[in-house]
């Protein structure tokens, strides 16, 4: 039979099922996008002329150009607008630089903190100070800014630093007296010596006799005689830098040194209050009291 008219053949389905396949949809997860950071606030200028024109002030993206168009803190680091005391100039560039500032590991966040605060303790700027070490730089370390604050005779702000120096990390004892003598900051020099503790081996004598400065080189002989360095004493009466007051005879007496007390009788016996002596020698070492009666610079007359 030709294949033409041939019956045509059946040939069954692979597969038969009576439901309908159903389609497995495999959700991948999605990575966690990161909110972009905080933009500082517009300038208030911009923000302003954006306020009368509400079409422009709904639009982020002009507002932020024209921002960026005027602002003149891109001419500014953080340590120049530290150092003119603009605090508000300060916070804007932080926020400018925040990504910047996050990507910066500990070593480079603390020469960048330290340069912000030694120009902003140098020119007095407590508020600055403030903001850079208590809000900026929390974790960072005040170092320059003691120094730099006592060569420019900023007394207040090294108050503020004693105050907070637990919380701030302060560090002290570094070139901080040097330089007040050096520069002949007296009041700065005089409060260091009160509440901190000054490395002893500067050569201050040398620096306070190399300015011509001899109201610091007359305190500096009272510092000695507190502290009982006989030998820095002795060298100054010898070049003729010395001299005594009542308060250097009786701080020697409150700290009990004999031999700086014998020393100041021998070379400057009329400024010494002895009567005075020896009520302050009884309350603070008897070596002292013995002395004075003993050779007759002092009569006690409770003995009587």
């Amino acid at each position: 039979m030709p294949a033409s008219l041939q019956p045509a053949r059946y040939y069954p389905p692979l597969l038969t099922t009576t439901s309908t396949p159903t389609s497995i949809s495999i959700s991948m997860p999605r990575a966690a996008r990161r909110p972009p950071p905080p933009s500082p606030p517009l300038l208030a200028s911009v923000a302003f002329v954006c306020r009368q024109w509400p079409r422009v002030e709904a639009l982020d993206h002009v507002t932020r150009e024209l921002d960026a168009l005027l602002d003149c803190s891109q001419l500014w680091t953080l340590a120049r607008a530290s150092g003119a005391g603009l605090e508000h100039l300060v916070a804007r560039i932080a926020a400018r630089d925040a990504q910047i500032l996050r990507r910066m590991d500990k070593l480079q966040r603390q020469a960048l903190a330290t340069t912000a605060m030694a120009a902003a303790a140098a020119n007095g700027h407590v508020a600055v100070l403030r903001l850079l070490a208590e809000q900026l730089f929390p974790c960072a370390r005040v170092t320059k800014a003691v120094e730099t604050a006592a060569r420019n005779g900023q007394v207040e702000v090294l108050q503020w630093l004693h105050e907070r120096q637990e919380a701030l990390d302060v560090f002290w004892g570094a070139r901080e007296m040097l330089v007040a003598v050096r520069g002949g900051h007296l009041d700065v020099a005089q409060w260091l010596h009160r509440h901190t503790s000054p490395p002893e081996h500067q050569f201050l004598i040398d620096e306070a006799a190399r300015n011509g400065d001899l109201v610091m080189i007359q305190w500096l002989h009272g510092v000695a005689a507190f502290g009982g360095h006989f030998d820095i004493l002795d060298f100054l009466h010898r070049e003729g830098l010395a001299s005594c007051t009542a308060d250097v005879s009786i701080k020697a007496v409150a700290e009990g040194h004999l031999e700086i007390l014998e020393w100041l009788f021998l070379h400057y016996p009329e400024p010494i209050p002895s009567g005075r002596l020896l009520r302050i020698a009884k309350r603070h070492d008897l070596y002292c009291v013995d002395w004075l009666v003993r050779t007759g610079k002092a009569v006690d007359y409770d003995m009587w």
